[in-house]
């Protein structure tokens, strides 16, 4: 790996995952089989749903995430910090619901407003678990069309999460499943789009200049928010499946064209 991308890997890393909380990310973590029985049903979970949506894109394009779909590549060995992301280190990490910590999972609860913590339980698995999955597995979409290092040279981390968002949300609406997924992402994001609106600022700006408190992975709730924001951006503006992939390959193409060098879409 080429200084370049390795100085690229540590940055994003530290921004997306540190945030001053003493967190890492390490390639020493444990085998699939080493798991704990809960961490592996995160493990097969994931995999269940990347399948589902590289079936996609290799029905759609050239390009393939099959080898993200390993056991090996989900990592899930986290402890009291709420995890969903794809650094582009080859490894798709996300936290098990039961390595949360009771302070972390009455604040899911609070996120989405939910009864009981069964039911903050089953919504946190849903979100993570299977869409969140799906959005990761679009951004190595985006990492195999695009390369690693042309993505964290070119492209803002408010962009990127908005466009793979997006994807996810065109993929279940492919496979049959926008009346429930869509509708799920409705109900959750409800209670957080109500009191977070007109409180933290939503834009580019104050995500770049805020990034470490908003996804601070001990409390990431701005962040959340930011999510359900590009949520609801998606739901108006996704198209089919097959125009957004191809879209996503032709994002340096329309980059050239901007007789600034840049684009609204980096």
């Amino acid at each position: 790996m080429s200084r370049s991308i390795s100085s690229a890997l540590a940055l994003l890393a530290t921004l997306a995952l540190s945030a001053s909380c003493g967190f890492t990310v390490t390639q020493d973590r444990p085998a699939y089989e080493d798991l704990e029985p809960h961490e592996q049903s995160v493990v097969q979970k994931v995999l269940t749903e990347l399948r589902g949506f590289n079936e996609q894109v290799e029905a759609r394009t050239t390009l393939s995430i099959a080898a993200m779909i390993e056991k090996e590549k989900i990592n899930v060995s986290f402890e009291g910090h709420l995890v969903s992301a794809n650094l582009g280190d080859g490894v798709i990490h996300v936290a098990p619901w039961e390595n949360l910590s009771d302070q972390q999972r009455e604040l899911v609860r609070s996120w989405f407003a939910s009864p009981s913590l069964a039911s903050a339980k089953s919504s946190y698995e849903t979100l993570f678990y299977r869409f969140l999955a799906v959005s990761q597995g679009a951004k190595q979409y985006m990492y195999e069309a695009l390369t690693v290092a042309w993505v964290f040279g070119n492209r803002s981390i408010y962009n990127v999460e908005r466009d793979t968002i997006r994807e996810a949300l065109s993929y279940y609406r492919t496979i049959g499943q926008q009346a429930s997924m869509w509708g799920f992402l409705t109900r959750i994001c409800k209670p957080m789009l109500a009191k977070h609106r007109g409180t933290i600022p939503f834009d580019k700006k104050h995500l770049n200049a805020n990034f470490q408190s908003l996804a601070n992975p001990k409390a990431p709730t701005g962040y959340l928010y930011y999510i359900c924001e590009w949520i609801e951006m998606g739901k108006a503006s996704a198209v089919d499946l097959t125009t957004e992939l191809l879209w996503v390959q032709s994002i340096p193409a329309l980059a050239a064209q901007s007789s600034s060098g840049t684009t609204t879409n980096n």
